[in-house]
C-alpha cells in the first residue's frame, strides 16, 4: 500500500482537528447552558391560599401552602409571594380578601393607595355585600368583574309565589365567601337591594352571565319596585 504523502496526512489531521474542536465547543456551550439553568432554577416556589380569607382577616402558617411552578408561570403571575418570604407573610394582615387556590401576591399583605379595594370603586357607585343562596349560586365559578343576575322568590300581589330576577348585569367586587358577595351599585340601588331582600322567600341567590355579554345594569324589576320602597319589618337578618 503507498505511502500517503506528507500534504495528505497533514490534511487529515487538520481535519480531525477541526471535528474535534465543533465537539468542543457544542459540548462547552450544553455545559454553560446547563449551569445556568441550574443557577437560575426551571421552577418557583409560589405560595398558594388553602382557604378563604377576608380583608382584615391574619394570615396564618396553614392558611398557605407551597407549590412549584414552572420559573415562566410565575413571571406571569404577577407580585407573587416565594417560599424565602413565606415568614414574613405569615402574621401579616390582609389588605382585601383573597379565595381559596389564589396565589398570595405582595399586593394581598401590603396596603397602598393603588391596591386599596376601595380605590376600585367607580365614582359614585358602591360596593355592597348581601347574602346568597349558595345552593343555587354557582358561587366556587365567581371572581372579581363577573357579571351576575340577583334572582329572589316572591309573592306579589297574593298570587302564588314566583322567582323573579331582581336586578340584573352587576359587577362582583369581591366574592368574601360561599355565602355573600359584593357587587358595585349605586347608592339607590344598595337601598332597594337591601329593602327588596327583606321580602323575599328566602335567600336570593345568582346567575352567572357571559363575560363577553356585555350590556348596562338593569333597573329593579317593576313588579319588585313596591317592595324595594319598604322593608319588612324584622326580616333583615340573614345570619
Amino acid at each position: 500500500m503507498p505511502e500517503e504523502t506528507p500534504g495528505v496526512a497533514n490534511m487529515k489531521l487538520l481535519a480531525v482537528a477541526l471535528v474535534l474542536g465543533a465537539v468542543v465547543v457544542v459540548f462547552y456551550n450544553i455545559q454553560i447552558r446547563n449551569i445556568r439553568k441550574e443557577s437560575r432554577g426551571t421552577t418557583e416556589s409560589m405560595l398558594q391560599m388553602a382557604v378563604n380569607r377576608q380583608a382584615g382577616d391574619t394570615i396564618l402558617d396553614t392558611d398557605i401552602k407551597i407549590v412549584e411552578v414552572p420559573v415562566p408561570y410565575a413571571e406571569g403571575s404577577g407580585n407573587y409571594i416565594t417560599e424565602k418570604d413565606r415568614k414574613f407573610a405569615v402574621g401579616t394582615k390582609l389588605t382585601q380578601s383573597v379565595r381559596k387556590g389564589q396565589w398570595l401576591l405582595w399586593e394581598h399583605v401590603i396596603a397602598t393607595e393603588q391596591n386599596n379595594p376601595s380605590a376600585k370603586i367607580k365614582l359614585k357607585m358602591r360596593k355592597y355585600s348581601f347574602p346568597v343562596d349558595p345552593d343555587q349560586s354557582p358561587m366556587e365559578q365567581l371572581r372579581e368583574g363577573d357579571r351576575v343576575d340577583v334572582w329572589g322568590m316572591f309573592i306579589i300581589k297574593k298570587k302564588d309565589p314566583e322567582a323573579y330576577q331582581v336586578i340584573g348585569n352587576l359587577k362582583v367586587m369581591e366574592v368574601p365567601s360561599a355565602r355573600k358577595i359584593t357587587v358595585e351599585v349605586t347608592p339607590d340601588v344598595a337601598r332597594q337591594l337591601a329593602n327588596v331582600a327583606t321580602n323575599a322567600l328566602g335567600r336570593l341567590w345568582l346567575t352567572v352571565r357571559k363575560p363577553t355579554e356585555g350590556g348596562t345594569v338593569s333597573e329593579i324589576h317593576a313588579e319588585l319596585k313596591t317592595l324595594s320602597a319598604v322593608p319588612i319589618r324584622g326580616r333583615g337578618d340573614f345570619d
